[in-house]
């Protein structure tokens, strides 16, 4: 099961959770749970493209159940030169960490929906502060075949803002669609260790028909939604402590940091 940013509070006419739940202060959407990029930059390299980036189902981790996961399809927009590394685009989040050991993981895949082989399935970079801190390359693919692996790495961090990137190249042009290029996949990206901060409250009180919530940390933008995986959306005007009627249907609710 993924990691959430934070747990969700059900409230509603037939039920209420009395309950604290925590808000982990680090990154946000790393499972792509909001069905979006929501907190993530997508980027393009010179003379690259991530071929029309989005969030579908798929097992890119190889656990024969399909979850939210980004999906790219990159390549270079100019024919390929001899000796080029290749070009192709990725995503990037900034984060704020304390001082300390951090680590970072991630599940990657590739899929070649073709019977053909193709050359290239791409090359996944991760970069800490613009620095490459871990890389594999996939290599030739065969036709319908799906690759698998992880990527990671552990290092110490200074406390302040930091970028996390995760780079896709190869080294031939993107298809049209599903005409051409294999199809790359990021999910489960997970920080860990002493530099990631600590997590922050999200409580719920019950008072007479209503439940007053409250959070610490202005930060971060209150949320709701009909289900635990959404869709969820910003509580206009919504600060801590934030008052809700209890009737109708369901309520879910979380804390996100833009």
């Amino acid at each position: 099961m993924k990691k959430h940013i934070i747990r969700s509070l059900l409230v509603c006419a037939a039920l209420l959770l009395l309950a604290s739940v925590a808000a982990e202060a680090q990154l946000i959407n790393g499972g792509f749970e909001t069905g979006d990029f929501t907190g993530w930059t997508i980027f393009d390299d010179t003379n690259g493209t991530t071929g029309d980036a989005t969030v579908v189902l798929f097992d890119v981790a190889g656990t024969g159940m399909p979850s939210l996961c980004a999906q790219f399809e990159v390549g270079s927009t100019v024919p390929y030169v001899y000796g080029s590394a290749g070009s192709g685009g990725g995503i990037s989040q900034l984060v704020n960490l304390n001082s300390g050991q951090l680590n970072i993981a991630l599940n990657v895949a590739v899929y070649n929906p073709l019977p053909l082989k193709n050359g290239e399935a791409g090359t996944f970079i991760l970069s800490l502060d613009g620095k490459n801190v871990a890389s594999d390359v996939f290599g030739p693919i065969n036709g319908y075949q799906t690759n698998r692996s992880t990527l990671g790495c552990t290092t110490t961090v200074g406390g302040g803002t930091h970028e996390i990137a995760i780079d896709m190249t190869r080294i031939y042009e993107m298809g049209t669609g599903s005409s051409a290029s294999p199809y790359q996949y990021l999910d489960d990206i997970v920080l860990s260790g002493a530099a990631v901060p600590g997590p922050i409250p999200l409580n719920i009180q019950l008072s007479d028909s209503t439940v007053i919530i409250t959070w610490t940390n202005s930060a971060y933008t209150l949320q709701a939604a009909p289900s635990p995986i959404g869709a969820y959306t910003n509580v206009a005007g919504a600060t801590s402590p934030y008052t809700n009627i209890i009737s109708g249907s369901a309520q879910y609710f979380r804390l996100i940091i833009y």
